[in-house]
């Protein structure tokens, strides 16, 4: 079988990584190419790369502070972009993001930066604190691993990524933080680095330093077992941590052992991921703070230079922080006070507007409304209410997945990320029954497919074999 990705990289790379290739272009460099393809898998490539080229995205917009210095423009020359320039070519040259939003996320992101403190500034102590906006899934940690890239590269030494509240969450930001930074699978005491595929995209081999793994949040313990201390290390160090008290204390602790006494000298970014969401002080009395939002500004202020972004699709509860609120302690409350930066989405995003609104353009062909649950579980239920059976419109559902799985597979995009999300309670009890049903739903489907799929027209005797060719139909 022939490597798609490896033909798709080929064309990206010729046609390059401008924003604007007109499908005449794409035709011509496809059907010039050296590869020996079927008429289908031509037109196929066209077509992904027409739609690649021709998704565009604006800037955004933004409110600045009144004590924003420019810096970066002036610092670019003399700054070795290794980390941001490895990055940017992984983008391209996999066909992760079309050209168009490659060139709006480096846009951005400098101006995020900019914002941000200069780490190599001669001013002996600075704080920044920002807030990026974005919509839901529409490309945020996207955007903050092109931002550490790019702070670290000018100088920015230790990073902070808080990511939600769950180890779950944690564990996969880290994964996504070890494919486009860190460049090697995070584990403690490996015996062989594990590479990761963007290795393949910078000049050299080269980690960033990490705190925490895939499988391990930030323990005092483990930071012991190291044997090192910040002053030892050379170049960036990332931590991924999720918003737990016990975590973010156990990480400041560490921190203060660092320089004990003193404030630390290595510039710090902290990239607060789903900034509304528990680093919030939700307290009724103003001159007390809660664990977590306490944990994050006593972490700041051990930082003669640091810089706080926070990234949310719901910024609500941020702009009402009290901009005045400060403590001797813990220093400033996470008021965005230098700036606001509002992501604008992708042309091609499909979010709840679209779908779900009235006058949305994606309703009428992506909104299917069912009425045959009602029996097995009603809208109005309790956690403990019982489930026996899935309806027949979400069987369907499984099956269209498993099959457009498939067509994806046979096209040779089977690496790319794709899931069925069902969510059809808010209790968890009720979600558990279905992810049962669901399981053995897949299983069947598995086994009549191994058992019948290689007979032929007796194969349709079986009806879920029958079901499926309906589907497919």
């Amino acid at each position: 079988m022939q490597n798609i990705d490896a033909i798709m990289s080929y064309f990206r790379t010729t046609l390059g990584g401008g924003t604007t290739v007109s499908e005449a272009r794409i035709r011509e460099i496809v059907e010039g190419g050296p590869f020996d393809l079927t008429m289908e898998s031509r037109e196929q490539m066209i077509r992904e790369l027409e739609a690649s080229f021709n998704i565009t995205q604006l800037k955004g917009a933004a409110v600045t502070g009144d004590k924003y210095f420019p810096w970066l423009e002036d610092r670019k020359p003399d700054i070795e972009f290794f980390f941001w320039n490895r990055l940017k070519r992984y983008y391209i040259e996999t066909g992760e993001l079309p050209p168009h939003v490659i060139n709006t996320l480096d846009q951005v992101t400098d101006q995020v930066l900019d914002w941000c403190g200069d780490p190599q500034s001669p001013e002996p102590r600075w704080l920044k604190r920002g807030m990026v906006m974005g919509h839901v899934q529409s490309g945020k940690t996207t955007n903050y691993s092109a931002l550490i890239s790019k702070a670290t590269d000018a100088g920015y030494e230790i990073i902070i990524l808080l990511a939600g509240l769950t180890n779950s969450l944690r564990s996969q930001t880290q994964e996504r933080i070890d494919e486009t930074f860190i460049g090697k699978r995070s584990v403690f005491e490996d015996i062989a680095a594990i590479d990761l595929p963007i290795q393949v995209y910078g000049p050299e081999i080269r980690y960033a330093a990490y705190g925490t793994t895939r499988l391990q949040d930030f323990t005092i313990t483990r930071a012991g077992s190291w044997g090192i201390s910040l002053a030892q290390i050379k170049g960036p160090m990332i931590f991924v941590t999720k918003k737990n008290k016990s975590v973010l204390e156990g990480l400041a602790s560490w921190l203060r052992q660092q320089n004990p006494g003193d404030l630390i000298d290595h510039p710090l970014l902290l990239i607060d991921d789903e900034a509304d969401n528990g680093s919030i002080n939700t307290r009724n009395d103003p001159t007390r703070a809660t664990a977590i939002n306490e944990a994050i500004r006593s972490i700041l202020a051990m930082f003669s230079r640091s810089s706080y972004v926070g990234y949310t699709a719901t910024p609500f509860a941020n702009i009402f922080i009290d901009p005045d609120s400060e403590d001797e302690m813990i220093g400033n409350d996470l008021f965005p006070h230098n700036f606001i930066k509002v992501l604008d989405p992708p042309s091609n995003y499909a979010g709840a507007t679209k779908i779900f609104d009235e006058d949305g353009e994606l309703r009428e062909t992506m909104v299917r409304e069912v009425e045959d649950f009602g029996d097995l579980l009603p809208l109005t239920h309790k956690k403990d209410d019982p489930l026996d059976a899935l309806p027949k419109s979400m069987e369907t559902a499984i099956r269209v997945f498993v099959l457009t799985r498939a067509i994806r597979v046979l096209r040779g995009n089977g690496g790319k990320h794709a899931s069925m999300m069902i969510n059809v309670s808010r209790f968890n009890d009720v979600q558990e029954k279905v992810e049962g049903l669901v399981y053995s739903y897949l299983n069947e489907v598995k086994d009549a497919i191994k058992t019948n799929a290689g007979r032929g027209a007796d194969g349709l005797k079986d009806e879920i074999l029958r079901n499926l060719k309906n589907d497919y139909d």
